[in-house]
C-alpha cells in the first residue's frame, strides 16, 4: 500500500503529483510506438536542468530521475519517475535483474512483443542478463555494456586499453 506519510513503508515521494503523472502516462500509452526505441534518463536537479525548467521544477525533490521511453524523433512514448527504492519494482513476469535494469523491464513491458521492436540504451541500464530476456520476449536490444557486469569476460581492463593510445578498441562478440 502506498502512504503519504514520511517513513512509513510504502512512501511514495510523488503522491501529490502522482494522480497528473498516472493521467500523463495512460496517455502517452494510447500513442502507437515508433519501431526504434531509445532510452533517456533527465535528472531533476536544480542545478542542472535549465532555466525554464528550474521556475517550474524549483521545489521539487533532489535526486528524481525521469526515466523516458522515446522514438528517434524524440517523442516520449512511455516514462516512469524513479524516486529512490519504493519505485525499484519489476513486472511480475520478469526476474530481478537489478534497479537499473528494472527500468528497463517495466518500461518495456508496454511495447508489443515480437514484432521486431529496437531498444537501445546506454551501459548504465545494459547487462547480458537484460539482453537475454529481451530478446527472449521478442524485443531487439541494443547497447553497450559495462566490463564488470559481464563474467568471465577476457577483455582487457581500461587501464591496459589506454597503454595502446587514444582511438584503440577491442570487440567481443561472446561467440568463442
Amino acid at each position: 500500500m502506498i502512504t503519504s506519510s514520511p517513513g512509513t513503508d510504502g512512501h511514495d515521494k510523488l503522491f501529490k503529483i502522482r494522480p497528473v503523472l498516472d493521467e500523463i502516462r495512460e496517455r502517452l500509452l494510447l500513442v502507437p510506438k515508433k519501431n526504434f526505441l531509445q532510452w533517456m534518463s533527465k535528472s531533476f536537479q536544480p542545478n542542472v536542468v535549465t532555466k525554464l525548467s528550474s521556475i517550474i521544477l524549483q521545489n521539487l525533490i533532489n535526486g528524481v530521475q525521469n526515466q523516458v521511453l522515446s522514438g528517434v524523433s524524440g517523442f516520449s512514448y512511455d516514462f516512469d519517475i524513479f524516486a529512490g527504492e519504493q519505485s525499484d519494482s519489476f513486472p511480475s513476469d520478469a526476474p530481478n535483474l537489478g534497479v537499473s535494469s528494472n527500468v528497463v523491464t517495466r518500461l518495456t513491458s508496454t511495447v508489443p512483443k515480437h514484432q521486431n521492436y529496437k531498444i537501445c540504451f546506454d551501459n548504465w541500464f545494459n547487462s547480458p542478463n537484460l539482453q537475454v530476456y529481451l530478446f527472449q520476449n521478442g524485443l531487439l536490444p541494443l547497447g553497450t555494456v559495462r566490463l564488470n557486469r559481464v563474467p568471465n569476460s577476457d577483455m582487457p581492463t581500461e587501464k591496459e586499453l589506454k597503454k595502446n593510445g587514444r582511438g584503440s578498441m577491442v570487440e567481443n562478440s561472446g561467440h568463442r
